[in-house]
């Protein structure tokens, strides 16, 4: 992406509430992360994705990982990005509302919006469609992670003993729902 590109509508993905703490740096162990990490750091040339905000960049490059969320309960890994802490911001509304409240949201969609190119009003929009979107998938309970687009590249290992290594994962996080909804006294 050019560095005068502006985001796409498509940019700001909220992660489902079922996934939340969820990521490929939390799911595989930290020498494995930080060859994927730094292969998406150092691909782009050290720089941000998003250049397009002089002066707002801290040098600081952080790994944003860019899922799709389908409705069959599929999540998979497309791409990392390199972005600053400025612009990485911008791509997690859901949790500058919770750490910041209304106010903080409104800063940060005014942010977005210089950075996108666009009204404020498209901005709302567009972050509006993103919660909208999260309140949907977030009714899905048990996800099918798929990291094939690293794994081939990357042998990742992961935290739990059990699973040697990465590729498409299931994923519950009540793992005691099936217990409890077949118990005979539920």
């Amino acid at each position: 992406m050019s560095a005068q590109t502006p985001f796409s509508k498509q940019d700001v993905r909220l992660i489902p509430k079922p996934l939340w703490g969820f990521s490929l740096a939390s799911l595989c162990v930290a020498s494995s992360w930080n060859i994927v990490r730094d292969e998406a750091l150092t691909s782009s040339g050290s720089q941000c994705r998003f250049r397009c905000l002089p002066g707002r960049h801290d040098g600081t490059l952080e790994a944003h990982e860019r899922w799709s969320y389908d409705q069959s309960g599929t999540v998979t890994l497309q791409e990392i990005w390199p972005l600053c802490r400025n612009c990485h911001e911008l791509f997690h509304p859901g949790r500058t509302l919770a750490h910041s409240g209304q106010a903080g949201l409104d800063r940060l969609t005014r942010r977005y919006a210089a950075a996108a190119g666009v009204e404020r009003r498209e901005a709302q929009r567009r972050y509006a469609a993103a919660f909208h979107s999260h309140s949907i998938a977030s009714k899905i309970q048990r996800w099918t992670i798929d990291t094939s687009l690293v794994s081939p590249h990357f042998p990742l290992k992961a935290k739990r003993a059990k699973l040697a290594s990465l590729g498409l994962h299931s994923w519950n996080p009540y793992p005691f729902a099936d217990a409890i909804l077949a118990s005979p006294n539920a």
